[in-house]
């Protein structure tokens, strides 16, 4: 699994952590971008996989997180699949998913274009409910998911999840 970090949140992570160089080939996970946002004053992730444009939601990011963020993404998806009632757990899905390897941004304007725009959204539910605590990240993020693309033939980002999750990975 291929992993892009922001410009943005490149800078609280500690260089050590990322990939010297991108490997021949694209792993059959497929990448997948992140990026910092704030709510309430606390750092929030945004994860977006590229090929499904599916978004992960991982709320109160520490600096110190850093050498948990692995674990703390795949917290999150897994949660979030349980929520829209994926029956897979994170156990399964470290299985089949091949070695996570953090990158520095590609700025592949496909993924930020996605980003921006659900950060759009995400900014106009900040000024109806600003409060975090009162913040369900899943159902957020499952009402994220369910926005058809264009680029997806009209699809959701959920449906597309699924189908890749079955598929590529042979998870479900």
């Amino acid at each position: 699994m291929q992993l892009h970090f922001s410009k943005k949140l490149e800078k609280i992570i500690p260089p050590h952590l990322f990939a010297i160089r991108l490997p021949h080939e694209m792993p059959p996970e497929g990448k997948w971008m992140a990026t910092l946002f704030n709510l309430d004053r606390k750092k929030c992730l945004l994860v977006t996989h590229l090929p499904t444009r599916y978004s992960v939601l991982v709320p109160e990011y520490k600096t110190k997180d850093a050498l948990r963020l692995t674990d703390l993404v795949l917290e999150a998806f897994a949660a979030q699949l349980q929520h829209t009632g994926t029956d897979l757990k994170k156990d399964r899905l470290l299985e089949g998913l091949s070695s996570v390897k953090f990158f520095r941004t590609d700025n592949d304007r496909k993924v930020i274009g996605t980003q921006n725009y659900l950060l759009g959204i995400l900014q106009e539910w900040k000024t109806g409910q600003p409060r975090f605590s009162a913040w369900d990240f899943s159902e957020r993020a499952a009402i994220l998911n369910k926005i058809p693309y264009q680029q997806l033939n009209c699809s959701t980002p959920q449906l597309e999840m699924e189908q890749f999750l079955k598929e590529v990975l042979q998870l479900c």
